[in-house]
């Protein structure tokens, strides 16, 4: 039996309770009030007559609105374009289909808007030989990004149909260089370690010359003066607008990595068992570049102390 519950009548945009009397379209689907059906006689649909489409579909075509940040985002959406949480929360099977659908073969959810969602399915319902971006399809995608697949690949997907570069990756506000380095993109996390350790100085020398630490190069009488204040402002905002680029541009270079990994392993490798171990073997994540990132933070600011400050 359907279920209407909390879906308006067209008619009279009152929703439907669990003890109103229902009856639907026969051809369409639209379901209305006995009464609100009776006074009009037809179905007043008439769009979807003229579309040849149903009520479901017409449903499952409607905005998801995030319960977060309320941004209204296109049906199919797995995360908020806006803020990037999940949107799988309340995004059951619309109503009006069976309800011996609302589950999946696996004990996963089926009937989400525009996908099937099982947590036993790596793929989130997707075909695994579909395009995520112009040339790495969806099982590659998976192997590649190894965790937190389900996240990335409707990330991917939702970048690649919107064409939008710019989303949010909320650790890279705080911390680019570890999540660079957990994704195994040593080259941008020892860039921001470096850029960010140069603009750094300023601060930390100001730092040292508020505790009357004795410096080297230069004298604790400079930093009092306009022009080093100024330099010291400078190089917070540009270690700022650092983190703000990395936030906003970072999974636009993590899939970027990701497109030219596969694609070089492609075009070295034939065999389609050794394409998957070395795409597997590429992407992921690493503990140990980790490790690594967070020793060279270490020594740069250690570098920096012993450079400036006599000891």
């Amino acid at each position: 039996m359907a279920n209407y519950t909390d879906q308006e009548c067209i008619i009279c945009n009152k929703k439907f309770t669990d003890g109103d009397d229902i009856v639907v379209c026969p051809e369409c689907g639209t379901p209305y009030h006995r009464e609100c059906y009776s006074q009009e006689g037809k179905c007043v649909n008439t769009v979807l007559h003229e579309k040849k489409k149903s009520w479901s579909d017409q449903k499952a075509e409607e905005p998801i609105k995030c319960s977060l940040c309320n941004a209204e985002n296109p049906p199919g959406s797995f995360i908020c374009e806006r803020c990037g949480s999940s949107l799988l929360k309340g995004m059951e099977e619309p109503q009006g289909q069976s309800d011996n659908k609302s589950t999946g073969q696996n004990g996963g959810f089926s009937g989400f808007t525009g996908f099937s969602f099982d947590p036993n399915d790596r793929y989130c319902g997707l075909d695994p030989h579909e395009k995520i971006t112009d040339d790495v399809n969806v099982e590659e995608a998976a192997d590649f990004i190894g965790t937190n697949v389900p996240y990335y690949l409707m990330l991917f997907k939702r970048m690649r149909d919107t064409g939008k570069n710019m989303t949010v990756n909320a650790v890279c506000i705080l911390f680019p260089q570890f999540y660079f380095a957990h994704r195994k993109m040593m080259i941008e996390a020892l860039a921001v370690i470096i850029l960010s350790s140069i603009l750094s100085i300023p601060s930390m020398l100001y730092a040292f010359s508020a505790v009357d630490a004795p410096l080297r190069f230069i004298s604790n009488d400079v930093m009092e003066t306009n022009a080093f204040l100024f330099i010291t402002r400078i190089s917070n905002y540009l270690s700022l607008a650092i983190n703000l680029l990395t936030c906003l541009f970072a999974n636009r270079l993590y899939m970027g990595r990701m497109n030219r990994k596969i694609g070089q392993i492609k075009a070295h490798e034939s065999d389609l068992a050794n394409v998957k171990n070395s795409i597997t073997l590429a992407g992921g994540t690493s503990t140990i570049y980790l490790l690594v990132a967070l020793a060279a933070q270490f020594i740069a600011s250690a570098i920096i102390t012993f450079t400036f400050l006599k000891i």
